[in-house]
C-alpha cells in the first residue's frame, strides 16, 4: 500500500508540474500564455515565436491581398463591366427582335405553304366532282332520264363555271412558274434538282444552319468560347440556290392560286 500511495503521489506531482510547464516537448520552462495559432500553453520564448510566425503570415497575406487588390487596369476593367452590362441589354433586345422577326416569317411562309396546298386540293376536288357528275350525266342519258338530265345539268353549270375559273387560274400560275423555272435552269449544271415540295422545309433548315454557323463564329471571335463551336452546326443535307451564302442549288416553285 505505501508503494502504490508512492506512485500516486508521484503521478500527481508530474501531473501538477506539467500544468505549469510549456507543453512544447523538452521544455519545462513555466506557461506565459496560450499560443495564439495552436492554443496550447507556451512559455515566452515559444510564444515570442508563435506570435513571430503568425506575423510572417500576416504579412505574407497582405502583400497577397495588395497584389489582388491593387490591379493596375481596374479602372478599365469597371469601364469594361459598365460596356458588358450594357451589351447585355443590347443582346437580349436583339434576341428579342431576331425571335419576333421568326416569328413573322413562320407565320407567313406556314400560311403561303397552306395557300399552296389548298389551291392544289381545290384543283384535285374540283376534277374529282368533275368525274362525278360525268358519271352522273353518263347514267342519267343511258337511263333516258331527260328530267334528271336536267336537274343534273341546272346543278352543275354554275358549280362548272367557278371550278373553271378556279382550274384555268391554277393552271396559268403553274404555266408562268414553270416558264420562270426554264428561264432560271438555263446554265445551272445537270444535276439540279427542281421541286415543287420539301424546299421550304429545306430553306428553313438551311436558315437554322446559318445561325447556328453564323452564332458560334461569334462566341469564337468575342472569345465567349474556346471551342471550335461543331456541336452547334451540322452539314447541310440540302441547300437553296440564291441564298447569301451561296449554297448549291435546290428551287422552291409551288403553284397556287390566291383567293
Amino acid at each position: 500500500l505505501k508503494s502504490l500511495a508512492a506512485k500516486i503521489s508521484a503521478l500527481k506531482m508530474s501531473s501538477d508540474a506539467s500544468a505549469t510547464q510549456c507543453s512544447i516537448r523538452a521544455c519545462n520552462k513555466p506557461i506565459h500564455d496560450e499560443g495564439p495559432r495552436t492554443g496550447v500553453s507556451l512559455c515566452r520564448v515559444h510564444f515570442d515565436k508563435e506570435v513571430l510566425k503568425l506575423t510572417e503570415q500576416k504579412d505574407n497575406l497582405m502583400k497577397k491581398l495588395r497584389a489582388l487588390r491593387d490591379t493596375p487596369d481596374t479602372s478599365q476593367l469597371r469601364v469594361e463591366q459598365s460596356a458588358l452590362a450594357a451589351e447585355i441589354e443590347d443582346v437580349r433586345e436583339m434576341f428579342d427582335e431576331l425571335e419576333e422577326e421568326l416569328r413573322q416569317w413562320r407565320q407567313r411562309t406556314e400560311a403561303r405553304v397552306q395557300a399552296v396546298h389548298d389551291s392544289v386540293a381545290d384543283r384535285l376536288r374540283d376534277a374529282s366532282e368533275a368525274e362525278q357528275c360525268e358519271k352522273d350525266l353518263t347514267a342519267a342519258s343511258e337511263a333516258g332520264d331527260v328530267r334528271e338530265m336536267a336537274k343534273l345539268a341546272a346543278t352543275t353549270e354554275l358549280w362548272l363555271e367557278e371550278a373553271s375559273e378556279r382550274s384555268a387560274k391554277f393552271n396559268e400560275t403553274r404555266l408562268k412558274l414553270r416558264e420562270r423555272q426554264s428561264a432560271v435552269s438555263h446554265g445551272l449544271s445537270g444535276d439540279v434538282v427542281f421541286r415543287s415540295v420539301g424546299d421550304v422545309a429545306a430553306g428553313v433548315q438551311q436558315l437554322k444552319l446559318v445561325i447556328n454557323k453564323h452564332m458560334a463564329s461569334v462566341m469564337q471571335q468575342c472569345w465567349l468560347e474556346d471551342g471550335d463551336g461543331g456541336t452547334l452546326t451540322k452539314r447541310p443535307m440540302t441547300r437553296i440556290d440564291k441564298l447569301e451564302d451561296q449554297p448549291c442549288h435546290l428551287q422552291c416553285w409551288a403553284s397556287y392560286s390566291k383567293k
